[in-house]
């Protein structure tokens, strides 16, 4: 009887590491916005879920395997840095979010990866502070 009783325990503690593993992976996953998920009043969920997305967001273009963009979401909307990029890997922009909005410095960047244009944005309205001169 305390055979039985041993293994029982060790396959309920054995369940319960693959219950932990299980939870570990899905909240750590990374997901391109565009693809898993689908925006519900500007809250992105992810498809078939009722819950807002929290987590990470890293696109990847098709075309030859290079990032797109990446950021982060808190309960479905855009929080913190998020950077964009060309098809050829070079910097396009980068712009800090809070509550999904834009807010702080935006950098624009051309293909060298020089600063061309610097906006400060407030709750997504942006405005020019200065842009590089040819």
């Amino acid at each position: 009887m305390i055979k039985f009783e041993k293994k029982i325990q060790y396959l309920l503690f054995f369940f319960l590491i693959l219950i932990l593993i299980f939870f570990a992976i899905v909240s750590s996953q990374t997901i391109c916005d565009d693809l898993d998920g689908k925006k519900r009043y500007g809250v992105l969920f992810l498809k078939e879920s009722e819950k807002p997305y929290t987590g990470k967001s890293l696109c990847i273009w098709d075309i030859n395997n290079t990032v797109w963009y990446e950021g982060n979401y808190k309960d479905g909307l855009k929080e913190g840095l998020w950077t964009f990029y060309n098809i050829d890997s070079t910097k396009k922009s980068e712009i800090n979010y809070r509550d999904g909005k834009m807010n702080g410095v935006r950098l624009i960047y051309d293909s060298n990866n020089q600063i061309i244009k610097r906006m400060e944005c407030k709750e997504d309205i942006c405005k020019t502070i200065n842009q590089a001169i040819d």
